[in-house]
């Protein structure tokens, strides 16, 4: 059978929707755009005793013309707190504008900030310290005109975490004092008109509900169902548990995970942060309770961690015929009613 022009265009079209609509369903990332809350430069030799916090350009320096520590690093910090508490990082990353490259391809470094620092106090004696571990680096080369970014996802997750509490980045560069007066770089400030630092992190909402086996949500199960669950925004393969717990209206951090169906499930999350299974078989016992995903494996419940349910029940488990009690006062009117009408 031989299609015509018109049945083509629709069956691309419809290929072309469905593809679309099937990455809508399994993509349901956040991406966020934030400028930075401060930043400035620190410059050795002459300068040291300086603040540069207000300047439209931040200098990242190697020299040793003059002085020893003739260097310049750049600080800036972006405040996340528009960015939910659970929430899976997939990606962040730290971008800043090099209108002016340097002589020679240098290898500039990024270090997590340990310490506070505020943009017009920060001076070369004061800076703040760093911690060992490197976050990222990348080659500057020598074109300018040019955005340089940096990997920061694992930071980025533990400020949003609280493991770290978010001071921001330190970018340097790794051979400094080098013997070069040319080679330094600069970037745009968040005092420039264009081209402002960025910070871009992308992020997946961390939630889970109970649902019945074909994958729609469901509060109330009768004791002869069976209970599945469904979460999204999970660290991308990975193993995680998963607790059915008595409810909790109030949930603190480091609280004893205690499952009370038939069994702790752990569960892979799979390439794209997600699971769907089965998490009590019947019969269940009657009661209302949490679903806890332990993405740590702890055995505690953390602060990013999913709860289908913080300040109500997540779901409960109920007799599917209830026993109706009635009070003896009302059966003895009852029968009271009666023995009147026969006589």
């Amino acid at each position: 059978m031989e299609l015509e022009n018109s049945d083509v265009e629709r069956l691309i079209c419809s290929v072309v929707i469905l593809g679309i609509f099937m990455l809508v369903s399994v993509v349901s990332a956040e991406t966020v755009i934030i400028n930075p809350s401060a930043d400035a430069y620190v410059k050795g030799w002459k300068g040291a005793g300086k603040n540069y916090g207000t300047e439209k350009e931040l200098i990242v320096k190697s020299s040793n013309y003059g002085e020893p520590d003739n260097n310049a690093r750049a600080f800036v910090k972006f405040e996340i707190s528009s960015i939910p508490a659970e929430v899976t990082v997939n990606f962040a990353r730290l971008r800043l504008y090099m209108f002016k490259a340097p002589g020679s391809s240098r290898i500039y470094d990024v270090h997590r900030v340990i310490e506070n620092w505020t943009e017009t106090e920060i001076i070369w004696y004061n800076q703040p310290n760093v911690t060992d571990l490197l976050t990222d680096y990348n080659l500057t080369e020598t074109k300018s005109g040019k955005w340089l970014e940096w990997d920061v996802t694992t930071d980025v997750q533990g400020f949003i975490n609280g493991s770290y509490v978010n001071y921001g980045w330190r970018i340097k560069d790794r051979l400094e004092s080098s013997s070069s007066e040319n080679d330094f770089s600069k970037f745009k400030s968040r005092e420039s008109s264009k081209h402002l630092p960025e910070l871009i992190v992308t992020y997946t909402v961390r939630n889970v509900t109970s649902c019945d086996g074909n994958g729609l949500r469901k509060d109330i199960f009768d004791l002869s169902d069976d209970v599945y669950c469904k979460a999204e925004g999970l660290p991308p393969s990975s193993y995680v548990d998963i607790y059915v717990v008595n409810n909790k209206d109030k949930w603190q951090a480091g609280d004893a995970l205690n499952d009370v169906s038939d069994g702790v499930d752990t569960s892979f999350t799979g390439r794209n942060g997600s699971i769907f299974t089965k998490i009590w078989s019947a019969p269940l016992t009657q009661g209302s309770y949490d679903i806890v995903v332990d993405v740590n494996r702890n055995g505690k419940w953390d602060i990013d961690e999913p709860i289908d349910s913080k300040v109500d029940v997540g779901f409960e488990a109920i007799p599917e015929f209830p026993t109706v009690a009635i009070p003896l006062f009302i059966l003895l009117l009852l029968i009271f009613f009666f023995h009147r009408k026969r006589f």
